[in-house]
C-alpha cells in the first residue's frame, strides 16, 4: 500500500491523502481511494499488508 499527499495547482500539499495498492502479478499501483485529513471524510487505512480501511457511514 502506498499513501501520497496530494498537490494543489500552486504544488503545495493539500489535506487529501491518496491510498494506492497493487498485486503481487503486476507492478502497476491501482487507487483505492483518498482520505481528506480536514473534513475525516474518505478512506483511511488502517494496515499496510491487507486492506482494512474506515468510511464514513450516514455522518459516523
Amino acid at each position: 500500500m502506498e499513501m501520497q499527499e496530494s498537490r494543489g495547482d500552486a504544488g503545495l500539499m493539500t489535506s487529501k491523502v491518496i491510498c494506492r495498492y497493487h498485486v503481487k502479478s503486476s507492478d502497476a499501483w491501482l487507487s483505492i481511494g483518498s482520505y481528506d485529513a480536514n473534513t475525516g471524510e474518505g478512506l483511511l487505512p488502517l494496515a499496510i499488508d491487507a486492506a482494512y480501511v474506515l468510511h464514513r457511514t450516514d455522518g459516523r
